[in-house]
């Protein structure tokens, strides 16, 4: 049995403390330096999804210790967020403002994924409020790879302009940006231009 008053490996006092095997806690000390901490955060990270897992943005309460740690799975919320925005054209949440994003991370679920097909169950997994219920990274790298092997060719929209095929014979041209003017050839084109400039130096003399 464990002495009374010893801490438990791996606790708070042996993190806040430091041994060879866990670097110490370099974290805000009480509650009131983590409440500002956050705060600070809010007004640096702003209103990015990506940026505010439930776990990060929730507020600090006295056991803020006992909070869920900031770890793998809170980079799995980035990605899900960034998958999201990818395929939807926008955050899951409002990003008008940093505190009301903040607050809704925390208290009410992501929008649907409607119009990410195959990827909706994978986004949505990725955004759930509980880190322990996402998928970890060995989960997930099975699930995507089983959807890359079984997934249709995507269907191309009204506003997709299709490309010529590729001339594998002939090389690209590469032209500045600008107007398309069609250089003039021979020695017509540059005797004209010669006389131009020379007209320009000498002026002819006038009749007396």
């Amino acid at each position: 049995a464990r002495e009374s008053g010893a801490a438990a490996p791996g606790g708070w006092d042996e993190i806040v403390a430091g041994n060879r095997d866990t670097p110490a806690y370099r974290g805000p000390a009480t509650t009131l330096a983590a409440e500002r901490a956050r705060q600070a955060r809010i007004a640096v990270v702003g209103a990015v999804t990506e940026r505010w897992a439930p776990e990060q943005a929730g507020p600090v309460h006295e056991n803020w210790q006992l909070a869920p740690p900031i770890g793998p799975s809170t980079d799995l919320w980035a990605l899900g967020a960034l998958l999201y925005r990818a395929v939807q054209g926008h955050a899951p949440y409002p990003e008008e403002n940093a505190a009301e994003l903040v607050q809704m991370v925390c208290g009410e679920p992501p929008a649907f994924a409607e119009e990410c097909g195959a990827l909706r169950p994978v986004v949505e997994s990725l955004l759930r409020q509980d880190p322990t219920e996402r998928p970890d990274f060995e989960e997930l790298r099975g699930w995507l790879r089983s959807l890359v092997r079984s997934a249709p060719e995507p269907e191309a929209g009204l506003d997709v302009v299709p490309l010529p095929s590729v001339d594998e014979t002939k090389l690209p041209v590469v032209r500045r940006r600008g107007e398309l003017v069609r250089k003039r050839r021979g020695r017509r084109g540059a005797a004209a231009h010669g006389r131009h400039r020379q007209s320009r130096g000498r002026p002819e003399a006038e009749p007396v």
